[in-house]
C-alpha cells in the first residue's frame, strides 16, 4: 500500500476484518467500506460514517491503491457468481431452512 493518496492499512486486523479506521473530522470512528461502482469496483475506502446526514465532514480516504482492469473485471465477475449461487440456493430451499 504504497500510494500517497492511501491510508494506512494499520486498522485492518490480521484477519482482514476492519477494527474501526481513522476518525473522520466530525471525530467519529470511520470503518472500512468497499466500493462497487463499475470505475472502483472493489476498492477499499474510509468515509464519514454521516454521510447520508446533510453536515457530514465529507472525509473519505481510499485504502488500497487503484486495481488493474483486469482485477476488476474478475471481481466483478466473482461477485455476479456469487449474486447467481444464492438465488439458486434460495430456488432450491424456498423455506430457508439451508
Amino acid at each position: 500500500m504504497s500510494s500517497s493518496n492511501s491510508v494506512s492499512s494499520s486498522w485492518v486486523t490480521e484477519s482482514g476484518a476492519s477494527s474501526g479506521g481513522p476518525q473522520c473530522y466530525c471525530g467519529v470512528t470511520t470503518y472500512m467500506k468497499t466500493s462497487y461502482t463499475e470505475h472502483n469496483f472493489g476498492r477499499r475506502f474510509y468515509s464519514c460514517p454521516n454521510y447520508k446526514i446533510k453536515h457530514a465532514c465529507e472525509f473519505f480516504a481510499w485504502v488500497d491503491p487503484p486495481m488493474c482492469e483486469h482485477g476488476k473485471k474478475v471481481s466483478k465477475r466473482m461477485r455476479d457468481r456469487q449474486d447467481c449461487l444464492n438465488v439458486d440456493k434460495k430456488s432450491a430451499n424456498p423455506e430457508g431452512g439451508g
